[in-house]
C-alpha cells in the first residue's frame, strides 16, 4: 500500500506538460507527467490551469485521507493504552 501512496505523491509533484496544436482551431492538451488524466482547452494557460487545479484537488484529498488514517491510528493506540 505504501508504494501506491508514493506513486500518487510522485504524480502530484510531476510537471505539467502542454502540447500545442499544429492545426489552428484544434485544442491544446496537457498532462501531468505520464499520468492517466488528459486536459483539453482552447489556450495553453487554460489547460495548465485545469491540470494544476486537478493536481491541487488530488493533493487535498490525499492529505485528508492521510489525516483521517493518522486519527484512526491515534484513537486505536489510545484504546490499547486504556485496555492495559
Amino acid at each position: 500500500m505504501a508504494d501506491s501512496q508514493t506513486s500518487r505523491l510522485d504524480l502530484l509533484d510531476m510537471p505539467i506538460r502542454v502540447w500545442v496544436p499544429l492545426t489552428p482551431g484544434d485544442v491544446f492538451l496537457a498532462k501531468i507527467g505520464d499520468g492517466p488524466v488528459l486536459f483539453q482547452g482552447k489556450r495553453s494557460e487554460a489547460v495548465t490551469a485545469k491540470a494544476d487545479e486537478w493536481r491541487n484537488e488530488e493533493r487535498a484529498k490525499f492529505l485528508a485521507r492521510s489525516a483521517t488514517a493518522a486519527d484512526r491510528d491515534r484513537i486505536a493506540a489510545n484504546r490499547e493504552k486504556a485496555d492495559d
